[in-house]
Parts: structure tokens; sequence; C-alpha cells
């Protein structure tokens, strides 16, 4: 079936082999953009999760702030 698709796209000319070449483009950049989208999610959820990622200040060696 995938070969029988291509041939038809081979064999309709310029326009359409361009048509296939571009939306292939657009799907590899939609899936590019997805994958990093949960990649950031997972690294967000990840940081989130640990003891005391807001404690920013340090601590003086007597004890107070």
């Amino acid at each position: 079936m995938l070969r029988f698709g291509l041939r038809l796209t081979l064999n309709s000319g310029r326009e359409a082999l361009v048509r296939l070449l571009v939306t292939a483009a657009a799907v590899g950049i939609g899936v590019g953009l997805l994958l990093s989208v949960l990649a950031m999610h997972h690294a967000y959820e990840s940081t989130i999760s640990r003891s005391c990622w807001q404690c920013t200040q340090q601590q003086s060696p007597n004890g107070s702030l």
C-alpha cells in the first residue's frame, strides 16, 4: 500500500512531491516540538519533587539566616 501511494505521488509531478516533502517536514517539526515539551515537563516534575528546591539562602555557621 505504501509503495502504491509513493508511486502515485512520484508520478503525479513535481508539485505533489514538493507537497509530500513539506508535509513530512511539518510532521517532523511537530513531533520534535511535542517531544521537547514532554521532556521539559519531565524535567520540571523531577526538579519540583526534590527536597528543599526553593531554599536558596545559605545558613550562617551559627544557625541563623
